[in-house]
């Protein structure tokens, strides 16, 4: 089980359906802060290849918001 207040950020490639279909599995098991995120041209791991600008834009405001404890 996921802690409350622990902030969870997914990102999935969006070209596989098994890694789309479990990763939407653990997003609905999961309560408190989370974020789940397709690149919806990307197979695994290559969403930074994909869109490396937004992914990095991305991740930057997803962790200074997480080490703020930003609700």
């Amino acid at each position: 089980m996921v802690c409350c207040f622990m902030k969870l950020m997914i990102v999935a490639g969006g070209l596989d359906e098994g890694e789309r279909s479990t990763n939407e599995q653990f997003i609905n098991l999961m309560g408190g802060k989370k974020e789940i995120w397709f690149i919806e041209n990307a197979w695994h791991i290559g969403g930074k290849l994909v869109v490396p600008d937004e992914y990095t834009q991305k991740m930057l405001t997803f962790f200074a918001a997480a080490f703020r404890n930003d609700e």
